[in-house]
């Protein structure tokens, strides 16, 4: 597996977590509720730098999807 690819997975592993917390995040209103909501925002953080420092950064001439 290539770098890019490593990469790729990587991100996408991310990506597949912050689905996760969103899709179990309750509906009510309470204090679980709000930190699912910082952790979401939090890791939304994450993936975006992962996404704009590492993969972007390290193959900056490639397509990225």
């Amino acid at each position: 597996m290539d770098e890019l690819s490593k990469q790729l997975k990587c991100r996408d592993m991310l990506q597949a977590a912050l689905d996760e917390l969103r899709e179990n995040k309750p509906d009510e209103r309470s204090e679980t509720a709000r930190r699912f909501a910082v952790t979401i925002t939090e890791l939304e953080k994450v993936l975006a730098y992962f996404s704009v420092f590492v993969v972007n950064t390290n193959f900056p001439n490639q397509e990225v999807k």
